[in-house]
């Protein structure tokens, strides 16, 4: 399982707001990842299941 969306924290100022609105390449990443591997692709995030349920212990999906 895989969430995209904005994280679980409060709004961030205009200069953060990379980190916080989901990206095209977080889709991809989860895509990747979770669904089928796209050849030549290299994931610029970590959506594999190990770092969705260390992120879910925080409460930061």
């Amino acid at each position: 399982m895989c969430v995209i969306g904005a994280k679980n924290w409060i709004v961030p100022p205009a200069e953060l707001e990379d980190y916080y609105y989901p990206m095209a390449s977080w889709f991809l990443d989860a895509y990747h990842t979770q669904i089928k591997p796209l050849p030549g692709y290299q994931p610029a995030t970590d959506r594999s299941v190990a770092e969705m349920r260390l992120a879910s212990k925080y409460g930061v999906l």
